[in-house]
């Protein structure tokens, strides 16, 4: 409900996107998960641990934002990889 957390592997907080009136606010989800990949370009290791009422819908699309994107390189469309190896397990308790 309030949104994304990213947190690296040792649990701290490097980011929080906050819920907007319209929903997730995925553009902002997607456009962190690029940068962090800037600054570990040899990582492929994810892991999603949704709230227990988070929707499935939502899972989806954090998936599939994690597994690539596309984007233009000389004027061709190239898929660029992320974090494909994802693992999904519950949020920790608060």
């Amino acid at each position: 409900e309030g949104g994304f957390t990213l947190r690296d592997n040792r649990g701290s907080t490097i980011g929080t996107i906050p819920t907007t009136s319209r929903g997730p606010n995925y553009k902002a989800l997607y456009d962190s998960i690029r940068q962090i990949k800037g600054r570990y370009p040899d990582r492929t290791v994810s892991m999603i641990l949704p709230a227990p009422k988070t929707p499935y819908s939502v899972i989806v699309k954090v998936m599939d934002g994690l597994r690539n994107y596309n984007t233009l390189v000389d004027g061709q469309t190239a898929m660029v990889e992320l974090f494909p190896d994802i693992s999904i397990g519950d949020a920790p308790s608060k």
